[in-house]
């Protein structure tokens, strides 16, 4: 199964987006756990103070928890706005088209 682990912020407002996007993108990762395939940060199209973080991991057994690295990542972000962290997974048949 490969697992999303998604961090969206909702910005207190414009100036405080903007600090997040800017911390973001300076992001570190000196310890980067082998088993995350990509760090995202997405930006939302039709609401000015939403970002979210988009942490893929690859893993053969289901994630039923969030990551220490996605709860540092909550916690960090939580200073600029409001945070709901949860954790998807995507089996290896959907049975969708095109998947």
């Amino acid at each position: 199964m490969r697992i999303a682990e998604v961090i969206q912020v909702r910005a207190f407002n414009g100036n405080t987006l903007a600090q997040a996007i800017e911390e973001a993108r300076g992001l570190f990762l000196p310890d980067r756990p082998e088993a995350l395939e990509k760090l995202e940060l997405w930006i939302r199209n039709d609401l000015e103070t939403d970002i979210c973080v988009v942490l893929s991991w690859a893993s053969d057994r289901s994630r039923e928890v969030k990551s220490k690295l996605g709860l540092e990542l909550a916690d960090f972000f939580s200073e600029y706005g409001w945070v709901l962290h949860s954790v998807w997974g995507i089996p290896r048949e959907t049975g969708l088209k095109g998947a």
